[in-house]
């Protein structure tokens, strides 16, 4: 059996996965004597591709005897891979998420589902059931002062002064384009210094590109 060494090619801390530069920095391992970098390797062609609604969706990755109905197609170079974790907030998988659905459908006082890309990924199709609070909105919401006001009264959010009060604030779960999508991660981060609590925050990591990927539908308004 072929024995592998891992060879940190910089310091990595407890909490492993936090460092998105391993990425693009790499690490090198050992395998049967041979050292080779384990690092996302992205063809200079693609180094520069927008990511837009335009590029990211396709059809088709599979062998070519497969049935076009049986595979689908997406870019693999967009964005910068999220970390499996935001920390104090729970991560969900595709499964956790469609039961999740179930929660907003029974009880959409206390549950929401929010997607946080901006509107001309929205318009491309969303998950069922799901709310556009643009990311952009929380980060900078002088720019967009009636959608943030509209954003934090759907999710229970009450403004006292100039203070908020989470009281009944829902749990509320955040998706944007997939494991390489900033979007919802950085919307994640303004509620939580804004205060809301990160107990009643979830976040689908895997947003669309995984869901569309195991073939749950989509839906567009």
């Amino acid at each position: 059996m072929r024995r592998l060494f891992l060879i940190p090619l910089l310091f990595v801390s407890a909490s492993f996965g936090a460092d998105t530069n391993l990425q693009s920095k790499g690490v090198a391992v050992v395998i049967g004597g041979k050292q080779i970098v384990v690092k996302r390797e992205i063809p200079s062609t693609c180094a520069n591709l927008e990511a837009n609604p335009q590029n990211a969706w396709g059809d088709g990755f599979a062998a070519n005897n497969v049935p076009p109905e049986c595979k689908k197609s997406f870019v693999a170079t967009m964005g910068k891979i999220s970390p499996i974790k935001i920390d104090g907030v729970e991560t969900y998988g595709e499964l956790e998420t469609l039961e999740f659905l179930t929660l907003v459908s029974q009880n959409p006082k206390e549950y929401i589902l929010v997607d946080s890309r901006t509107k001309s990924w929205f318009d491309t199709g969303t998950i069922p059931l799901a709310v556009n609070m643009p990311f952009i909105h929380f980060e900078q919401p002088q720019k967009f002062p009636k959608e943030f006001e509209n954003h934090l009264s759907m999710l229970g959010v009450v403004k006292k002064g100039s203070k908020y009060d989470f009281t009944n604030a829902k749990k509320a779960l955040f998706f944007c384009n997939g494991i390489w999508c900033g979007q919802s991660p950085r919307a994640i981060a303004a509620l939580v210094k804004m205060g809301y609590p990160k107990n009643k925050i979830l976040w689908y990591r895997g947003g669309m590109q995984d869901w569309r990927s195991v073939s749950f539908p989509d839906y567009t308004y």
